[in-house]
């Protein structure tokens, strides 16, 4: 395997758990939103679909959780890398 494509990949990875962390947070903005009006309005049908939806964000997190965890062992990444992880890390337990 050439170092070239070694260095995509893990440019890949990094790129992957941004978009995950973005979509997470995209997800979590929409259910507080969604819990919100549903307590305002009264609305129990869109409390239910968001507490039912809330299984996707948990699911997210553990993915991201793993996609990061796998990353640190195998690239062992340094310096800006490795603040992106650790914070990513951080960042999805207090979104989920």
């Amino acid at each position: 395997m050439s170092e070239t494509h070694t260095i995509k990949q893990f440019e890949e990875e990094l790129r992957l758990i941004k978009e995950k962390v973005l979509r997470l947070g995209g997800l979590v903005e929409e259910g507080i939103a969604n819990s919100i009006k549903a307590l305002v309005e009264r609305d129990t049908q869109l409390a239910e679909r968001t507490i039912e939806n809330d299984h996707v964000v948990n699911g997210l997190e553990v993915e991201i959780d793993e996609l990061c965890l796998k990353v640190l062992a195998l690239r062992q990444p340094a310096a800006s890398d490795l603040r992106l992880i650790t914070t990513a890390i951080k960042i999805i337990t207090d979104l989920e």
